[in-house]
């Protein structure tokens, strides 16, 4: 029996207090996005923001190796999952994996030590963007905190960060957003259909 190869890998990573038992914005997205996905190329996959980002990166590696075509992949995150994103990324660019699309919402800074995890509380730091990432598009709040702190990225010749989009809401209630669900949802289109 020959297997199909997997040619779009879609990660969809959720924020600070959300597990995969509860129903919320995210867990919506993939439900969504998993649904759309109806090729037995694709792969989506639901992640919390703290998850083994180095296993999974090298779980892409090895399917990519094994079945000599390139995956296309796209990343789309909400609060603490931003920086678990760009923890993934920079794991997949360790491996010369491009990730060709990530959708943020609302994208908060996080400590690799929890002893400073309160420094998502105040615009200290910007989420640098690693080079292996093509195209960010992102979405902000302004009404509560935490909020995001922007972005920078470590090679504006190789990544594209779009204008940030502000969303009229608080932040608990960003991966709930239409606009962003809608942005993910084109952004994946744009990995079916390349």
């Amino acid at each position: 029996m020959s297997l199909a190869s997997i040619t779009r890998w879609h990660v969809v990573i959720s924020g600070f207090t959300q597990t995969e038992s509860r129903w919320h914005g995210m867990v919506k997205l993939w439900r969504e996005m998993h649904a759309r996905s109806t090729a037995a190329e694709d792969v989506v996959s639901l992640r919390t923001w703290d998850s083994e980002w180095d296993a999974l990166a090298e779980h892409i590696f090895l399917v990519q190796q094994n079945q000599g075509d390139r995956i296309a992949i796209g990343i789309y995150c909400y609060s603490w999952g931003c920086s678990g994103a760009m923890a993934l990324a920079r794991c997949l660019d360790a491996r010369g994996i491009p990730v060709m699309q990530m959708v943020c919402s609302d994208p908060i800074y996080r400590s690799p030590l929890m002893c400073f995890a309160w420094l998502a509380m105040v615009n200290w730091k910007r989420l640098v963007v690693p080079p292996n990432v093509r195209r960010v598009q992102w979405f902000y709040q302004k009404m509560n905190l935490p909020q995001s702190q922007g972005w920078v990225a470590a090679d504006d010749t190789r990544t594209i960060i779009e204008k940030g989009v502000e969303l009229i809401r608080t932040h608990q209630y960003c991966d709930d957003s239409k606009q962003f669900h809608d942005a993910c949802h084109a952004a994946a289109e744009g990995l079916w259909s390349a």
